[in-house]
C-alpha cells in the first residue's frame, strides 16, 4: 500500500529527503504537494521533483485531503506549531531534529500526537542507517565485548549558514550537529542514561555556540567524549570501543556508509549505495532508511518507532538540555520551562512561541 507524502518547507535537507524518497518503490511511496512560506520556491520545488501540487503556506498543505504524513522541514523554532498544525488535520509527521528546542517542546508535541492519534518521529537517519543498524547489532550480541569508550568528532565550517548565528531562529551548534554526537553515545552504550556530562564550548555575544567538548560518564568508568564545531573542519570519524575490539564509523559518522575493524583496518560492514546526484549533503540517500521506517510504522497502526521511539527522542534532549546549560545558551522557548538559575548568558527578549508561529507561517 502507497503512503502519500506533503514536504513542509523547501530547504535544502527537504530536497534531499525528497529525491531520496524518489529511490523508493513508487507504490509504496508518493510525494503529492509541497509547502513554502514563498510560493514561487514552492513551485520551483514542485518541477524539480515532478510534484503534482504546491502551496503557499503551511497551512494549504495541512489542509489537503490527499497527503496522508507530513515532512516537516522548517526552522527550528517552528517545529512544535507546524507538526500541531500537520497533526490538527490528521497527518502523521516526520520532524526533522531537533524535535522540539527543549525536551519540555518534545514531550509536548508526544502528548499532542497521542491525542490526535497519529504517527510522530523524529527524523534522526543515522537511527535507520544500515551501518547504525549492524553497530548496534554488535553492540547488543557483545560480538566486540561490552563497550566501553565512544568518540567522535564533527566539525564543518558554516559561518556562512545565517540561522545558525541567530537565537530566534534558533541558531547554535549544539541542536544542528552536537545532537548526532549524543545519538551515537545513545547507540554506543544502548540508551543508557549517563551520570555526568561535562560541557565547555564558545558562544558568541548573541548567546548563541559555535563549538563544544562533551564528556558523558557512565557507570562503571565508562565514557563518550566528543567534540563538535561550526568554524573548523574536523576529522568527523567516529569509534567505539569494547573489550574485545574498537568499531571505527568512518568519515561522515553521522552518516556513514562503512564499519572499519580500528586495529586491522578490515572493512566489516558496508552499505550499498544508491547514486543520488546533486544533492545539498553526503549520503543523503540513506535518508530513504527513515522514509521506509514511516511506512511501515504507519502500515502496522503505530503511532512511534521501536527504534526511534519517543522516550529516545526525550532521552536525547534531555542530555542536549543539560550540554546547553553548562555552555549557558538559553532560547526563548526554555523561559517557562527552565529555574531562573538556568537564565544566564540568555541575552532574550520576551517573544513568545505564539508570536514565532505566527512569523513562520
Amino acid at each position: 500500500m502507497k503512503i502519500k507524502w506533503g514536504i513542509v518547507s523547501c530547504g535544502r535537507i527537504a530536497k534531499d529527503f525528497t529525491a531520496a524518497l524518489q529511490t523508493l518503490d513508487k507504490k509504496e511511496h508518493e510525494v503529492v504537494a509541497v509547502a513554502a512560506r514563498d510560493l514561487k520556491k514552492a513551485e520551483a520545488f514542485a518541477q524539480e521533483f515532478d510534484v503534482p501540487k504546491f502551496y503557499g503556506s503551511y497551512e494549504e498543505l495541512a489542509k489537503d485531503p490527499d497527503v496522508e504524513v507530513t515532512y516537516v522541514a522548517t526552522i527550528n523554532p517552528s517545529h512544535v506549531c507546524v507538526c500541531k498544525m500537520m497533526m490538527d488535520n490528521g497527518k502523521s509527521v516526520l520532524c526533522e531534529k531537533p524535535m522540539g528546542m527543549n525536551r519540555k517542546q518534545c514531550e509536548e508535541l508526544i502528548a499532542y500526537a497521542k491525542k490526535s492519534n497519529v504517527f510522530l518521529m523524529e527524523a534522526m537517519w543515522a537511527r535507520f542507517n544500515p551501518a547504525y543498524v549492524e553497530l548496534r547489532k554488535m553492540i547488543c550480541s557483545e560480538k566486540i565485548g561490552k563497550v566501553k569508550h565512544a568518540n567522535c568528532t564533527f566539525g564543518i565550517p558554516m559561518q556562512d549558514v545565517e540561522r545558525l548565528g541567530m537565537k530566534k531562529l534558533g541558531g547554535g551548534i549544539t541542536l544542528d550537529i552536537g545532537i548526532y554526537c549524543v545519538h551515537l553515545a545513545s547507540v554506543a552504550f544502548w540508551r543508557e542514561k549517563p551520570e555526568k556530562i561535562i560541557a565547555s564550548g564558545y558562544l558568541t555575544d548573541e548567546g548563541v555556540d559555535w563549538s563544544a567538548s562533551v564528556i558523558m560518564e557512565y557507570s562503571g568508568g565508562r565514557s563518550a567524549a566528543f567534540t563538535y564545531s561550526g568554524l573548523i573542519s574536523m576529522a568527523n570519524e567516529a569509534s567505539v570501543t569494547a573489550t574485545e575490539g574498537v568499531i571505527k564509523l568512518r568519515t561522515p559518522f553521522w552518516c556513514t556508509d562503512v564499519l572499519e575493524d580500528m586495529e586491522s583496518n578490515e572493512v566489516i560492514f558496508k552499505v550499498p549505495i544508491v547514486e543520488l546526484p546533486n544533492t545539498n549533503f553526503m549520503n543523503s540517500y540513506i535518508l530513504r532508511f527513515e522514509a521506509e521506517e514511516v511506512r511501515k510504522c504507519i502500515m502496522k497502526g503505530k503511532l512511534q518507532s521501536s527504534t526511534m521511539s519517543w522516550d529516545d527522542t526525550l532521552a536525547v534532549h534531555e542530555i542536549l538540555d543539560e550540554i546547553r546549560h553548562q555552555l549557558g545558551v538559553v532560547y526563548d522557548e526554555d523561559i517557562s520551562t527552565m529555574n531562573p538559575s538556568r537564565t544566564r548568558k540568555s541575552g532574550s527578549s520576551d517573544i513568545n512561541q505564539e508570536s514565532k508561529c505566527s512569523k513562520a507561517l
